[in-house]
């Protein structure tokens, strides 16, 4: 079976596994049972961003989508990494973007008359926000009922009842390609991932259609996904396979608010596919159609073997008819057993298909932990800018410490604390602003301390400063006097004594100024101003440490999903080396089957002893009709109908898909030159009064 072509429909059990918990999601019946986790919030999984990562990427887009309650945008900001991969001076990217603001340096640009931006990196990679106005990939429209009702978002604050809401999702993005020698459209293949958090005391009982409910008592964390376009693209019949499009959340509700909600698009997971070398695989049907009818004859056989020695048993006066018919059920035994071990030569080609899908994703497993990890760190970055635009100075925010800071800075804002750290913290500007001109004050302590020792010592010489400074122009002062002078002055400027009272005056100085400052009207307005201002902040900063400990819940969420798929990839290393013990046993069953038919044969005049043996090979054989029969109905079987008559067509839709989506890199516009990756995130404004 063709290793790519599982690969591609991996992509859609990945899914599956991250928001589901089972193998196959796209059912028409989703199971919407919480899962109550009774840790901390910290421990909720919460997967509202999952992104896949693409460090070959010359340029790395997110668009941000500033929504109303309804889903309509409002504003859209691309915000773009421009790799200098060979260190330029000089770095050109094209972009679609106004109002454009470099927001990790101070690199200047200039735009020439081919929209082209000339950014003047000097050998550093450029970071810039900007604003755009065009048709977005995706359409999001968010509807709400209420018992049933269509009702406005605004409508719905604070009601009471049964409530859904309706992420639709339009896929915009499509193209005319020839499938099989016929023109078709097919959509570039965005997975919308949408989620929210809701209180528990005004939302029970809530469910959601493909996707998964989070509980840790006090609040829920909803995520629901969708594939727009996709059903269109593979035309699979519903019955067959059904594609969501949209996701429908349920929930009885008290008092009805919402602080937000968040969708994720991207089609970057389908981008790291390899589908050029696919090949036709119009004789897989063929095999199936065999291996299905194989294993019927083999579940018919081993039924029919234990219903023949349970009868054997329960007849023994008819021992010697019994054995006849044993022997014909060994025969049929051996031909089964040689059939079985024909057969387990595909099934150690399934093992190895599964092994290769498991350390693909395990591989993958990197990608996906630094794609949350990235998005954790622009998510810091974020809230370190918004908290200096504020005017509060934190140190580097990381996932380890943002929790301890910004709690710490709650706490400071917190009551009286409020107006005492803005206190502490002007004293010390105040404290630091006086300190800064020490050295003045004690060049001006120190010549007033100069003065008066001056004039102690020209009280020994029974004159006054001035009347010195007249005996001196008029040369009354001898020159072996002044050096008197001037030597007692010097050696009392270096006492002990008088250094210290410099030390103090200039200690009783500073103290003076920094009152002064600290005790004026306008520098006691000011601190009461801010710790008004600081007291409201409180909240700001509070709601961005609930936004951080959300994502957090997601990220940890994320390690706990790639260390589980890393454990799946060593299970199915030794599931593969038990396959080879399999193959190696159904040989020899083979062998011996066909030895336990002669020997069957010869026991037919030993009868007495043979019912021993029969004893032990009914319960053989019910273990064996048992699991031929689940082989057949849950294996074969379903393997069977799901790939119907469609595998050609479905393979040849596929590499459309990936090679369609593999062309979408960018939005906001991107240089011919250049490789890129783009996500999509929607943020709708809060429901309240």
């Amino acid at each position: 079976m063709n290793t790519k072509f599982y690969k591609i429909l991996s992509i859609t059990v990945i899914i599956g596994l991250i928001f589901t918990g089972t193998v196959f999601v796209f059912a028409q019946q989703s199971d919407d049972k919480d899962e109550t986790n009774k840790e901390t919030p910290n421990n909720i999984t919460n997967k509202l961003e999952s992104i896949l990562v693409n460090d070959e990427a010359d340029k790395d887009e997110t668009v941000y989508v500033i929504a109303n309650s309804d889903g309509t945008a409002k504003k859209v900001i691309v915000s773009d990494w421009v790799k200098n991969i060979n260190g330029n001076d000089k770095l050109n990217d094209k972009t679609d973007a106004t109002n454009i603001v470099n927001v990790n340096g101070e690199e200047q640009y200039t735009m020439n008359d081919n929209n082209i931006c000339v950014w003047d990196a000097e050998g550093k990679d450029i970071y810039y926000q900007g604003e755009i106005d065009k048709e977005l990939p995706v359409t999001v429209s968010i509807g709400y009922k209420l018992d049933g009702k269509e009702i406005s978002s605004s409508e719905l604050v604070g009601k009471s009842g049964k409530v859904t809401m309706t992420f639709n999702y339009i896929n915009n993005q499509r193209k005319t390609v020839s499938i099989n020698g016929k023109n078709d459209e097919v959509y570039v293949p965005f997975v919308m991932l949408s989620g929210m958090v809701l209180d528990n005391t005004n939302f029970t009982n809530i469910k959601v259609s493909n996707g998964k409910i989070i509980n840790d008592g006090d609040r829920s964390v909803v995520i629901g996904f969708a594939l727009p376009g996709m059903q269109e693209s593979l035309a699979i019949g519903e019955s067959k396979l059904s594609i969501p499009n949209n996701v429908e959340i349920t929930a009885d509700v008290q008092d009805f608010s919402l602080e937000t909600t968040i969708t994720l698009a991207t089609n970057d997971m389908f981008n790291h596919l390899d589908v050029d070398n696919i090949n036709s695989l119009g004789d897989l049907e063929n095999s199936l159609g065999e291996l299905s009818v194989a294993t019927e004859k083999l579940v018919n056989g081993s039924s029919d073997l234990y219903n023949g020695i349970s009868l054997l048993l329960e007849k023994s006066n008819e021992l010697i008819d019994g054995v006849n018919k044993l022997a014909n059920g060994a025969k049929a035994l051996s031909e089964g057993a040689n059939s079985l071990n024909e057969n387990t030569g595909k099934l150690k080609v399934g093992v190895d298909t599964l092994n290769s899908g498991l350390k693909e994703l395990n591989k993958n497993s990197a990608m996906l932990n630094g794609g949350a990890e990235q998005v954790f760190n622009t998510l810091l970055g974020t809230a370190q800018n918004e908290l200096a635009k504020a005017g509060v100075d934190v140190p580097t925010l990381t996932i380890e410490n943002y929790d301890e800071i910004l709690n710490g800075i709650l706490k400071s804002l917190g009551g009286d604390n409020a107006y005492d750290g803005v206190y502490n913290g002007a004293l010390k500007k105040v404290t630091d602003a006086v300190k800064a001109n020490e050295s003045v004050i004690t060049e001006q302590v120190t010549m007033a301390v100069n003065q008066q020792v001056f004039g102690a010592v020209l009280e020994k010489f029974n004159m006054t400063i001035e009347q010195y400074k007249v005996a001196t122009g008029n040369g009354q002062i001898s020159q072996e006097v002044k050096a008197q002078i001037e030597g007692a002055v010097n050696a009392q400027m270096q006492s002990e004594e008088v250094k210290a009272t410099i030390t103090k005056l200039v200690s009783d100085k500073e103290a003076e100024l920094i009152n002064q400052q600290m005790s004026s009207e306008e520098m006691i307005n000011k601190i009461k101003n801010l710790a008004a201002n600081a007291e409201n902040g409180q909240k700001s900063i509070k709601g961005l440490v609930e936004q951080l400990d959300t994502y957090k819940q997601f990220y940890d969420g994320v390690i706990t999903y790639t260390s589980g798929v890393d454990k799946a990839y060593n299970g199915s290393n030794i599931l593969n080396q038990g396959v080879l013990q399999l193959a190696d046993g159904t040989e020899k069953l083979s062998s011996a089957s066909n030895s336990l038919y002669e020997g069957i044969t010869t026991l037919q005049d030993a009868s007495k002893a043979l019912i021993e043996g029969i004893i032990e090979l009914q319960d053989g054989s019910m273990q064996l009709s048992n699991g031929m029969k689940q082989l057949s109905d849950e294996g074969i079987n379903k393997l069977v109908s799901l790939v119907g008559d469609d595998v050609t067509n479905v393979v040849d839709r596929i590499k459309a898909v990936v090679n369609i989506s593999k062309e979408y890199q960018n939005f906001g516009g991107i240089s011919e030159d250049m490789t890129g990756k783009v996500k999509f995130i929607y943020r709708t404004e809060a429901i309240d009064k």
